[in-house]
């Protein structure tokens, strides 16, 4: 089973990577970006439950005070309570060395939690404004993604 995990700040003023993407897409003239979060994204595969999923987000992953984060299924459907035009998934291409990912597989040994086969981490940008698919592809290759180490994914639009 496959388990996915964002964790995202509850104010988007503390979110430097989001506001960092923001400023380099306006660098770019791409004047119709309004906002841009960023998400550290965590892909825990094994044998584990949800409770246990939901114990490295509150032990390991996410600072309770200013962080919140949201766990799905591996499936390919988001349950992101937050409302953006465009979601864009940044992973590393296969066989590239993931350090972070390597260092929460250890961490969640250390909780004693048993069965994690693989970690895998990337980063979730939720961006909005009057974007066209064009202008979010751009935004991907020039500030979102290196195309050398990382692949990425554009999924369309959640307004809730």
């Amino acid at each position: 089973m496959a388990w996915l995990v964002r964790v995202g700040y509850k104010d988007e003023k503390l979110d430097p990577l989001g506001r960092l993407a923001k400023n380099d897409a306006l660098d770019l003239g791409i004047s119709g970006v309004k906002s841009v979060r960023s998400m550290p994204t965590y892909v825990i595969e094994g044998d584990v439950s949800q409770s246990e999923v939901k114990r490295v987000c509150n032990e390991l992953l996410a600072d309770p005070i200013i962080q919140q984060y949201w766990i799905e299924m591996g499936n390919g459907e988001t349950k992101l309570s937050l409302n953006f035009d465009w979601m864009v998934e940044v992973y590393f291409k296969p066989g590239v060395a993931d350090p972070v990912a390597e260092s929460v597989k250890e961490g969640i040994k250390v909780l004693g939690i048993k069965g994690v086969k693989e970690v895998k981490t990337g980063i979730t940008y939720l961006l909005s404004g009057g974007l066209s698919s064009k202008d979010v592809e751009t935004i991907c290759n020039k500030c979102l993604a290196n195309p050398i180490i990382q692949i990425y994914k554009i999924h369309g639009r959640k307004r809730g």
